[in-house]
């Protein structure tokens, strides 16, 4: 994209990969064609699982705002955050 010796296409699509990459574009087409059949016993197991992942996030998020001053121990939302010197 920098060579001022490349022709003015080659630069511009050069220029258009690279705001590909930046938008989340993937570098390569992948074709993924996926079969199989989501039965009521494999979505209970994925809705058990996710919930058990929400709720350990939700504790790691709580002693964070608690670690911080945040949250006190009891749940309850400090009206002012403390600011360091």
């Amino acid at each position: 994209m920098r060579d001022r010796e490349a022709p003015a296409a080659v630069r511009v699509q050069a220029a258009d990969k690279l705001l590909d990459r930046s938008h989340g574009k993937s570098a390569i087409y992948v074709d993924a064609q996926i079969t199989g059949k989501m039965d009521a016993a494999l979505l209970q197991r994925i809705e058990t699982e996710m919930m058990d992942r929400l709720e350990a996030s939700r504790a790691r998020q709580r002693q964070v705002l608690i670690e911080r001053g945040i949250v006190v121990e009891d749940g309850n939302v400090l009206d002012q955050i403390p600011h360091s010197k």
